[in-house]
C-alpha cells in the first residue's frame, strides 16, 4: 500500500495482476455478465491508482478490494433494476408495435439503447440537487428520511425535490413513455 501510495507502478501492477481475476470472478456472481464484472473491477482498480496519494486502509488490501467490488456490484444491480423498470414501463405504455408490446429483436435493442442514452442525458440536465436526490433514491435505495439526512434537508423537501425530478424526466422522455 505504501509503495502504491508513493506512485510505484510496479507495485500497482503486482496488485492488479494478483487481484484482477479473483475480483472479476467475485463480481460476476452478482452481475451475471463477464463484461460488466470486468468493467466494475477495472473502474475500481483505476480509482485506486487515481486516488493513490490519499488512499488509506484500515485493514487488509484484500478486504478493501473485495468490499469495494461488492458495493460497486450492488450499485450496478440496483441501477439495472431501475433501468429494467423504466424499460418495462416504456414497453407497456409505448404500444409501438401494437397491442402494448414493445419492439422486438434488433429494433428492441436499438430502442433500449436510445432509451438508456435519453435517460442519461435527461439525468445530466437535472439540477444538481434533483440529480443527487434521484441518485440516492433509485441507485442508493435510500428512504426520503435518509436522503434528507444526507442532503441536510427535510424528508418533505426530498419528496418535493424528487417530484420535480420525476416531472422533468417524464417531460424529457415523452417520446419513450
Amino acid at each position: 500500500m505504501e509503495q502504491i501510495r508513493a506512485g510505484d507502478e510496479i507495485a500497482f501492477r503486482d496488485l492488479y495482476f494478483a487481484f484482477y481475476q479473483p475480483l472479476c470472478a467475485f463480481v460476476l456472481g452478482y452481475v451475471q455478465s463477464p463484461a460488466v464484472a470486468e468493467e466494475i473491477v477495472q473502474d475500481l482498480l483505476a480509482k485506486v491508482w487515481r486516488q493513490r496519494a490519499t488512499w488509506w486502509l484500515d485493514g487488509s488490501i484484500q478486504r478493501y478490494l473485495f468490499g469495494a467490488a461488492r458495493n460497486r456490484a450492488f450499485n450496478w444491480v440496483r441501477a439495472e433494476r431501475v433501468a429494467q423498470r423504466w424499460r418495462k414501463r416504456a414497453e407497456h405504455e409505448s404500444g409501438i408495435t401494437g397491442m402494448g408490446q414493445g419492439p422486438r429483436g434488433a429494433d428492441r435493442q436499438m430502442y433500449e439503447d436510445e432509451l438508456h442514452a435519453a435517460l442519461d442525458r435527461a439525468m445530466q440536465r437535472l439540477p444538481v440537487r434533483q440529480r443527487e436526490a434521484f441518485d440516492l433514491r433509485w441507485r442508493g435505495q435510500l428512504s426520503h428520511a435518509e436522503i434528507g439526512a444526507a442532503m441536510g434537508i427535510s424528508a418533505k423537501s426530498v419528496e418535493n425535490t424528487l417530484r420535480r425530478a420525476f416531472k422533468a424526466l417524464r417531460e424529457e422522455l415523452t417520446g419513450f413513455l
